[in-house]
């Protein structure tokens, strides 16, 4: 393939923010986004702290896919096509050159940006892992759309805002196209509130799911992970399978019906051409403000939620009380310190909170938080090539880890245990790990489950693990929690 990246951009460019004289329920801005019809669409809804803000994105001006180091950029709004090859992050970061920096409103989230998918299967371009499980999803190992303007609705205030960026010979200009980019998006949408299209009704899937590891597998691999750490090769290994079946969902039903089960802080719907992903994840991965702050929250320890008060308090005790979940939390809080030193400036990388108990509507989760900054010379792309795949969905030491897993997984993750969110126009970062999801892909419905693995794991008892943290995605396939 011809070298042929976009040139970086030389034009100025502006943001501009528009409030709404409606507020939008979640329902509301559900049935907007029913409204839009078909093509490129990016939910991402906040139901809890830590979010706050839920964002909804469409008509795209631009594509950016990167397989197999082979990386392609369309843009839509001058048919413009790029094909180069490259390292993936290295292609990123040469495509979003050609979008102008923006400085976004501090009070608002982004004004626009890069919104997609990065496929866990991008660490074998990141890092030295030889390919085992067999790629039966064919998924790129990024798709990003270039959003350019976008709804934001404030949890705590209920306030909906048009944003929107654009470009121009000059900062007036470009501040005055951007000022009447967010205006159409303000009456457009109130055009479709007025005579909103109804979200199509989920239809429940009453096939059995199939699992890449099945129970006997699961506890043979959870056996080999024992011997491995005990040998010496792992420290903990995040071992998962995969749950299939057929289905033909309407992906906005099947994430309404999600959401309404386990609310989560990055609920999300992201919908391309590769097909749709419809997560619920309680955990952040990394985020970058514009100034250059770096925070991440892994997600190490697990328990279900009770029938009652009681049975609540006593399962949140044993987890705050347990030292194998602690011990899980600890080793990956360290793995993505070292993650983080490697491109944050000397001496910034702390840990702000350490194996704190988080409640959610299925579990409760153990997290931690590590900040930092970003060092000079260093950007969001340098820190997504060194902390990516996420710590909690590898095991520690990370490369080795991948390593065995590839061995024992006998398909690929695709984006489950990869990550979703956005990087801005205005130089910060917000993604998640792609977990409490549903991949749905050429007619079937893949839901991701696991759980890390350490020397003193019981084989069943990470089967349960796995099989809790599926339950909110698979209950919602059959039509459940609406």
């Amino acid at each position: 393939m011809i070298a042929h990246p976009p040139a970086p951009a030389t034009d100025r460019a502006a943001a501009a923010a528009l409030r709404l004289d409606c507020r939008l329920t979640p329902a509301a801005l559900h049935a907007l986004a029913a409204s839009l019809g078909g093509g490129a669409l990016a939910l991402l809804e906040s139901a809890g702290p830590p979010g706050r803000w839920s964002l909804l994105a469409s008509q795209p001006t631009a594509r950016f896919v990167s397989r197999g180091g082979e990386n392609r950029f369309h843009w839509h709004s001058r048919g413009a096509n790029h094909a180069w090859r490259e390292e993936p992050l290295a292609a990123l970061r040469r495509t979003l050159a050609a979008f102008p920096r923006v400085e976004s409103d501090p009070a608002l989230p982004v004004h626009g940006g890069a919104f997609g998918l990065f496929a866990y299967e991008l660490g074998r371009r990141l890092l030295p892992i030889a390919p085992q499980a067999e790629d039966d999803l064919g998924l790129p190992d990024l798709a990003l759309y270039f959003h350019e303007r976008l709804l934001a609705v404030d949890r705590e205030s209920g306030e909906t805002w048009a944003l929107a960026v654009a470009r121009g010979p000059s900062e007036a200009a470009a501040r005055r196209e951007a000022q009447a980019r967010a205006a159409l998006l303000a009456e457009e949408t109130l055009a479709l509130l007025a005579a909103p299209s109804p979200p199509k009704p989920l239809l429940p899937v009453a096939a059995l799911p199939r699992a890449s590891l099945d129970r006997a597998a699961y506890l043979a691999a959870v056996e080999r992970c024992r011997e491995a750490i005990r040998d010496g090769e792992a420290y903990e290994l995040c071992l998962t399978t995969r749950f299939s079946l057929p289905c033909s969902a309407d992906p906005l039903a099947l994430y309404r019906c999600l959401r309404a089960a386990t609310p989560a802080p990055y609920a999300s719907l992201f919908r391309h051409p590769e097909g749709a992903l419809v997560g619920a994840s309680p955990e952040r991965f990394l985020r970058v403000s514009a100034a250059g702050h770096v925070e991440a929250r892994p997600i190490k320890g697990t328990r279900p939620r009770g029938r009652d008060a009681t049975e609540d308090a006593r399962l949140r005790s044993a987890l705050a009380e347990s030292a194998k979940d602690r011990a899980e939390n600890v080793m990956i809080v360290d793995l993505l310190r070292n993650d983080l030193h490697r491109v944050c400036a000397p001496g910034s990388v702390a840990v702000s909170e350490l194996c704190a108990i988080e409640a959610h509507p299925t579990v409760f989760q153990m997290v931690s938080t590590i900040e930092g900054e970003l060092a000079l010379g260093q950007d969001r792309c340098d820190l997504l090539a060194s902390a990516f795949p996420g710590g909690s969905m590898t095991g520690a030491p990370k490369i080795a880890a991948m390593q065995i897993l590839e061995g024992l997984e006998p398909v690929v993750r695709g984006w489950y245990s990869g990550c979703q969110g956005y990087l801005g126009f205005d130089g910060s970062l917000d993604l998640s790990i792609v977990i409490r999801g549903v991949q749905l892909l050429r007619g079937q419905a893949h839901v991701g489950a696991g759980g890390a693995v350490v020397y003193d794991s019981d084989p069943e008892a990470e089967w349960e693990e796995a099989g809790h943290k599926a339950r909110a995605a698979l209950a919602a396939l059959a039509g459940k929690g609406r």
